[in-house]
């Protein structure tokens, strides 16, 4: 743990405090959050969003509800449709935390490649055989098993069965649509695939697909709890086009279009990058960086383009720009004052945001309360067996029991994050 002082300070003080308590003292603290108001271009945004997955008018009366009460939401994970050892943990901890009947909220991440180490465009496990995913006579399943073999060959211990083609591997997850690719592939998933789990929806957007599955999946291991993943960056640009339709006096139309305070941002958050969008490569598509200058976009590749008002509501309107991490926690939790769970990375430069925010001293109503040591929910879930792998439960009918864990200190799910960490310390 003193090896991790000087590269991550915050999760060290965390570490250190609670190193050795329980599961069941750590995680109710999560959620001790006082209540919030959130805008209601924030609310609204919120509602528009949840209609696509389904809920109800009730349903989402009662999400804004809790929302309010308990201003607390899950970021650290990626949209992808199964997760890992590390997002199950994460899925751990904030469980044990949660009062019974509310809802888990997890606003997963799609401002990031398809290849990104959650691999949001696969269907990822540790051992369970190929033939519970695929039809072992499908075209699917002999490109999925010549793959495993590759990988193996590479050293590659991680399985996963791939549900884009090759050149979208590197492009952004926001804004993907689901083609014929995805629909042919489903034709070829085992009849388990078909019969339990919502299937792909002809030129819908795969990251409400993947959001949809991956609740479904971790729903399977936790059947007494209510778990609902939600693309987070698709509600942050509809709350972003919200705001700039408005003529509110308002921090976002500040930050983009005063140059005064656009200039401060530059120079106090080392440029930060403001959206996100794909371009098509020589071979495949690609994610590209969008710096921001009043009715200028400052493109990684494509250099300045410029954009004003109108078409910056255009690009967010028909998902061609993705909100970067910069805007999404200005807005969920420095505005909003929404708690943002997260990963060790998280707590740091969100407290990174925060000293830089009251350092710049503007007269905006900011949430700047140091919260960072109080959301971290990361961990890594392994037993006497291995890592453990969401969707090998899912697939074989096995649960998690929460009480199994209640009494395990922290340093259970925390070891292998600091091992990880200071592994070349």
């Amino acid at each position: 743990l003193t090896a991790l002082e000087k590269t991550h300070p915050n999760l060290s003080a965390v570490f250190n405090k609670h190193w050795d308590t329980k599961l069941s003292d750590y995680s109710p603290l999560l959620f001790k959050k006082a209540p919030k108001q959130m805008e209601p271009e924030l609310e609204n945004s919120f509602r528009k969003e949840w209609i696509l997955y389904g809920k109800s008018k009730r349903q989402i009366d009662r999400l804004i509800n809790q929302l309010g009460e308990i201003p607390v939401v899950q970021t650290c994970h990626h949209v992808t449709p199964t997760n890992g050892p590390t997002f199950l943990a994460n899925d751990l901890i904030s469980l044990a935390g949660i009062k019974e009947g509310d809802t888990y909220l997890v606003g997963a991440s799609s401002g990031v490649a398809f290849s990104n180490t959650a691999w949001s465009g696969a269907l990822s496990f540790g051992e369970i055989p190929l033939d519970l995913i695929l039809e072992p006579d499908s075209k699917a399943y002999n490109q999925a098993a010549k793959a495993a073999n590759d990988r193996k060959k590479d050293g590659t211990t991680e399985n996963r069965v791939s549900l884009i083609p090759a050149k979208q591997r590197d492009a952004l997850v926001f804004g993907t649509k689901i083609t014929d690719y995805q629909l042919n592939l489903q034709n070829q998933f085992s009849g388990l695939l078909k019969g339990d789990y919502l299937p792909f929806v002809e030129n819908g957007f795969y990251s409400v697909w993947a959001s949809n599955f991956c609740s479904t999946v971790q729903s399977k291991l936790f059947p007494e709890r209510d778990i609902f993943y939600f693309d987070i960056n698709r509600v942050l640009s509809e709350y972003l086009v919200s705001i700039l339709q408005s003529t509110l006096d308002h921090p976002i139309l500040d930050s983009l279009f005063s140059n005064e305070m656009n200039q401060r941002i530059i120079d106090e958050f080392s440029d930060p990058v403001f959206f996100q969008g794909s371009y098509s490569g020589k071979k495949s598509q690609k994610v590209e960086g969008y710096q921001w200058r009043p009715n200028l976009l400052k493109g990684s590749r494509s250099g300045e383009v410029a954009t004003d008002r109108e078409r910056l509501i255009e690009l967010l309107a028909g998902h061609e720009l993705c909100p970067g991490v910069f805007l999404q926690f200005l807005i969920l939790h420095f505005i909003n004052g929404l708690r943002c769970l997260g990963s060790f990375n998280q707590i740091e430069y969100l407290e990174d945001f925060r000293l830089k925010w009251k350092q710049f001293g503007s007269s905006w109503d900011f949430h700047l309360d140091q919260d960072c040591r109080s959301s971290l929910s990361t961990g890594r879930l392994i037993d006497k067996k291995g890592e453990i792998w969401p969707f090998d439960l899912a697939l074989k009918g096995e649960i998690l029991d929460l009480n199994d864990y209640l009494t395990k200190p922290m340093s259970h799910f925390w070891e292998p994050i600091a091992s990880q960490l200071t592994a070349n310390v």
